[in-house]
């Protein structure tokens, strides 16, 4: 036999060329070939035709064949094996399409149905690969890329127009061995069903696991991969790898319909940058290992640069099985029509790192962090993750107390989810429309979380939030803000319930708070733009040099020690908690509502400050008789008022009470209002509105506002 032959078929459109000692096997028998053979008719189209036969290109021990259709060419074949018989064995195939000096047809491989099957091997024993290129077009059923233990396969398509077309089946890369894809400079891979890279895992006799296939995908150069099947598996089984690489603008993996297991049994990593994206119509999971002995599969993908992408068309799950991945960084973007789930399975860990100016994550409805499993998350430097206020679900951290069974001893066990949240830099945001921390959906406790909000974090919520079984809202320098009024129907405050469950730091909170059994607030520096409504074992303790200032009400049972008031109303119906060491921010205001029942109304300690607060009093719903007393302040704090303005003819006692003075009524109610802040002329009138805000004097004395102080 010789070297070197050439087969040529076709005059004007093209030839296949072959190079190497056994070029070519049909069905077993082997052929070579050492002259140029023509077509009958010159120009005519006349393909080389196996079509119910099987073609081996590479055959044997140290066996090294090249098949080259150049422009014009067609090779049709039933089964196409590459590098077999030996580990040593290799095939090439070069497919060569169209160049500018050529007629537009394409060259082109195509498999055709047999009786046997119609499997393509590239790598089956040995080494397999194919290129594809120039408008090239490979077209093929059943693929197996790397189909043995120790084999391995290799397939390029490249430049714009050339084509993969895996004719609606399933395609592998790593089957056994170990498989490469490489699309670039806008080449496709069409027309698949479902798709498996890195799948099966290697066994020895002894049915342990030995090895396992592995993949690596490279799609760059505004290069697509799309399938539309049921199922897509990436690392399928355990000891199976694979690595995708999807890069630049333009360049995509899709599949349209199905889902997506990220590492289901195997080791996985995915790199999505510089505009590249993938794309999942159904769901995509990240490290999804749910079956006997994949517990050490991980998943770790990345998606960095702006315009790169995820977008996942229902849900998206990092840990669900074991320990997953998720970063997105500099710009990019996640998105996911129904809800983002991380941690979300007994024995699982999610992680998740949204970072940078412009990074995103869109969740339709709901976001979850450790649900049934462990989950972390961090936002960062400017970025954000949403779920619209107006249509959202409850979204949790910490959710679900699991009782499993152990296999060895049937003992059960309580396996509590962990959920981890740092907001952290300023513009760096989560938006939800409620959400629970450490409770179920009935608020009964279940699970446990920690949430730090650092540094201009900011936690923004439509809604009810629920803190329960020893959960912590840590604040240092962060801020919660409730944007009230979404959904008329959903309470708006958060409630904080349960030993050791906790909002601390320095912050802003801007909400309605409920503190019960245990609940606490404490902070140095700490800010509540809100109404505070106590219930026994609640606690609002500042802390440190600057403690909490409080603008709202405060009412209920409790502990309340070291806060600075605001504005500060108390209706006659209102049980106060007991105060301590607290105080008034300059210019701020004691409004009291006085009807028949008031009595006793604020307990405040020795070290609680009155001095900046003005208090103003006044009767509503009626007129007292003269011979009524109300005992408004107990405790033994100093009642020194920087101004005091009372119902015309009554005073407070040194000790706290409120009777009529006996002297002859002078000036109005309002005109002691208006004298005790210091307005006189023409901006004492009760049509006056001193301050320009559009409120006048009299609508301010008739809710017990400062009228030197604009309304916002």
């Amino acid at each position: 036999m010789k070297l070197n032959k050439t087969f040529r078929y076709g005059k004007r459109f093209g030839a296949v060329l072959f190079a190497g000692l056994l070029p070519l096997t049909v069905n077993a028998q082997f052929y070579t070939f050492d002259e140029t053979v023509e077509a009958v008719e010159p120009g005519a189209w006349n393909p080389w035709d196996f079509s119910s036969q099987d073609v081996t290109i590479g055959f044997g021990d140290d066996n090294e064949t090249t098949v080259t259709i150049e422009p014009g060419g067609e090779l049709l074949a039933g089964l196409l094996f590459m590098g077999v018989g030996s580990q040593s064995a290799s095939g090439f195939l070069n497919i060569v399409g169209r160049t500018a000096e050529e007629e537009p047809r394409s060259a082109t491989f195509r498999q055709s149905p047999m009786s046997g099957g119609f499997e393509t091997y590239v790598g089956y024993d040995g080494y397999g690969e194919v290129l594809v290129s120039e408008g090239g077009l490979f077209s093929t059923r059943l693929n197996y890329t790397g189909f043995n233990p120790g084999s391995s396969g290799k397939v390029t398509i490249t430049g714009p127009d050339s084509v993969w077309d895996v004719n609606n089946v399933t395609l592998r890369v790593g089957q056994r061995g170990h498989g490469i894809l490489h699309v670039l400079d806008g080449a496709r891979v069409e027309n698949i069903t479902n798709i498996y890279l890195g799948n099966l895992s290697v066994v020895d006799s002894n049915d342990e696991i030995i090895g396992g296939g592995s993949a690596e995908i490279l799609i760059e150069g505004g290069s697509t991969i799309i399938g539309s099947g049921s199922e897509s598996r990436i690392g399928n089984r355990p000891n199976t790898a694979a690595d995708m690489t999807v890069r630049g603008p333009g360049s995509l993996f899709e599949m349209t319909t199905g889902f997506i297991h990220f590492s289901s049994g195997g080791n996985s990593t995915l790199l999505i940058e510089d505009g590249g994206g993938v794309s999942s119509g159904a769901s995509f999971s990240i490290a999804a290992a749910q079956r006997a002995g994949e517990e050490s599969a991980t998943g770790e993908v990345t998606v960095t640069g702006a315009g790169s992408f995820l977008n996942v068309g229902t849900w998206l799950s990092v840990g669900r099985g074991t320990f997953g991945t998720l970063s997105v960084e500099d710009g990019a973007s996640v998105t996911t029509g129904e809800y983002m789930r991380i941690g979300a399975d007994v024995g699982s860990t999610g992680e998740v790192v949204v970072t940078g100016e412009g990074s995103e994550a869109n969740v339709g409805n709901f976001l979850q962090v450790g649900f049934r499993g462990t989950g972390k998350l961090l936002v960062s430097g400017g970025a954000r993750i949403s779920v619209p206020l107006s249509g959202g679900s409850l979204s949790s951290f910490g959710r679900h107390a699991t009782v499993v069974t152990d296999p060895d001893t049937e003992l059960e066990e309580t396996v509590i989810s962990q959920g981890e949240v740092t907001i952290e830099g300023a513009g760096s945001e989560i938006q939800l429309p409620r959400l629970l921390v450490g409770a179920d959906t009935d608020f009964d406790p279940s699970g446990m979380a920690n949430v730090f909000i650092n540094d201009g974090g900011q936690l923004t919520l439509g809604g009810l939030m629920v803190v329960r079984n020893g959960s912590t809202v840590a604040l240092d320098g962060g801020i919660i803000e409730m944007v009230r009024g979404i959904i008329d129907t959903r309470p708006d405050h958060i409630d904080i319930a349960g030993e050791g469950s906790l909002i601390a730091g320095s912050g802003i909170i801007s909400s309605d708070l409920l503190l019960s059994d245990g609940g606490a607030v404490t902070g140095d520096g700490l800010v509540v733009n809100g109404n505070v409504v106590m219930a026994a074992g609640g606690a609002l303790n500042g802390t440190g040099e600057n403690g909490i200032t409080l603008n709202g009400s405060l009412s209920g049972e409790g502990d309340v020690e070291n806060i600075t008031f605001g504005d500060f109303t108390v209706a006659s119906s209102q049980t106060v908690p007991a105060i301590a060491g607290s105080r008034f921010a300059e210019g701020g205001t004691l409004s009291i509502v006085v009807d028949a029942a008031t009595s006793g109304l604020i307990n405040a300690d020795a070290a609680t400050d009155f001095s900046n607060a003005n208090l103003i009093i006044i009767f509503e719903p009626f007129e007292p008789g003269s011979s009524a007393t109300f005992p408004l302040f107990t405790g033994e704090a100093a009642l020194n008022f920087a101004s005091t303005t009372l119902p015309a003819g009554w005073e407070l006692s040194e000790s706290g009470v409120l009777q009529f003075s006996g002297a002859e009524p002078g000036d109005s109610a309002f005109e002691q209002w208006a004298s005790g802040f210091g307005l006189s002329g023409a901006d004492a009138g009760p049509d006056a509105n001193p301050t320009g805000d559009g409120f006048s004097n009299a609508q301010k004395f008739a809710f017990g506002i400062n009228p030197t102080v604009a309304v916002s």
